[in-house]
């Protein structure tokens, strides 16, 4: 799933696999891995639910992991974290800061 920003700065592309966060890379865009329920995970919301805490904050790491590995800017567990990371995204670009500025 690829969501453009509504703002045109920063670019930002959201998403939920390996392929999507190198075609961000590849764009040059801010590249964000969402985790829970995304296809990098590979369990479905039922899925993840059922888990023990033990093994849904194993999941929800090793994801992280997986985005950051791949090249990722960063990583929300949820949609909810966007507004607040875009602020960030923006304060980095106001730093003068770039994607993928490793």
């Amino acid at each position: 799933m690829m969501i453009k920003s509504m703002k045109p700065t920063p670019e930002d592309i959201i998403v939920d696999t390996a392929a999507d966060i190198k075609e961000g890379i590849n764009a040059g865009v801010w590249s964000v891995g969402v985790v829970i329920g995304s296809s990098q995970m590979g369990l479905s919301y039922e899925d993840f639910a059922n888990l023990s805490e033990i093994e849904k904050n194993e999941a929800i790491e090793n994801t992280q992991k997986s985005f950051l590995d791949i090249g990722a800017d960063f990583t929300i567990k949820t949609m909810k974290g966007l507004p607040k990371l875009i602020e960030r995204i923006n304060a980095l670009i106001s730093e003068g800061k770039r994607p993928n500025a490793k």
